[in-house]
């Protein structure tokens, strides 16, 4: 809980020091493979107490980076149990199962407190016994979903 609301704070603190809003700024330009500045995910992150490892952008600072024009940061917490893992967003959207790679995630999106530029994807998973749950918080009004698969692709556990 603590890293999840000092995640929070420290999107919102970013978002002020870099301006992310959208004024002044010219659409985005999608052609048929997507936005044309949309990043991908090589840039390895291995949390060995987790036994989690995934990939973000490689100009990503800790678990911050900016893609398609959106401050985006990633946390993930491993429980014992599914009350925290499950339980804490589960009212706030429907959940979907989703496969993507080697496995089957339970996957949700919404605006977080109603705030129409920041959305939170929630990806579940059990695996060994062990409940995991990312974050996935993108500050803008639009984000193309494929990102977030592009990096649930990229999503490993170390056994």
């Amino acid at each position: 809980m603590k890293k999840t609301i000092f995640c929070l704070i420290a999107l919102i603190l970013i978002s002020v020091l870099a301006g992310c809003g959208t004024e002044g700024k010219a659409p985005e330009i999608k052609g048929a493979d997507g936005p044309k500045d949309a990043k991908e995910f090589t840039s390895a992150v291995r949390l060995e107490y987790d036994f989690v490892e995934f990939c973000l952008p490689e100009d990503r600072d800790g678990n911050m980076f900016t893609d398609m024009g959106a401050s985006c940061a990633v946390t993930v917490d491993r429980y014992g149990n599914d009350a925290a893992a499950y339980h804490e967003y589960d009212s706030q959207a429907s959940i979907e199962k989703k496969t993507v790679g080697e496995y089957t995630f339970d996957y949700q999106k919404f605006n977080y407190m109603d705030l129409p530029n920041w959305m939170i994807y929630v990806i579940r998973i059990v695996h060994n016994g062990e409940y995991y749950r990312f974050l996935y918080n993108v500050y803008s009004s639009e984000y193309d979903d494929a990102q977030v698969e592009k990096f649930m692709e990229t999503i490993r556990f170390i056994d």
